[in-house]
């Protein structure tokens, strides 16, 4: 018989740590690509390892979650800074809500309720 319980904070944490290692782990040994985790690393990470980063990738978790369409707020939010030029970073709405609303939600894919 199987038991479920549900963890209590410190193993919630350490379980998050631990995906995290692997992640990290992941994105270094894949590093040599196009480089951008290793730019990421060095400029968001502390002198003598990764925590400051770590951090950051656990708020910016969080924050996610705490909206109705998590992975929907991710890309659109990444997408804010996708620029091609230096013109077209004037033109962008950093934080503005996506102006086609609940429409284009839906037309990218992302299911609403």
């Amino acid at each position: 018989m199987i038991r479920l319980r549900i963890a209590n904070e410190t193993e919630s944490e350490l379980l998050r740590i631990d995906v995290l290692d692997e992640l990290f782990e992941e994105r270094y040994e894949g590093a040599g690509d196009d480089g951008a985790f290793l730019r990421l690393a060095d400029r968001f990470g502390g002198e003598k390892g990764d925590e400051p980063l770590y951090r950051l990738v656990q708020q910016l978790y969080d924050f996610a979650q705490s909206h109705p369409w998590p992975e929907y707020w991710l890309k659109e939010t990444a997408a804010g800074f996708e620029v091609q030029n230096i013109a077209e970073l004037g033109k962008k709405r950093m934080g503005a809500e996506h102006p086609g609303g609940r429409a284009a939600v839906a037309r990218r894919g992302y299911f609403i309720a």
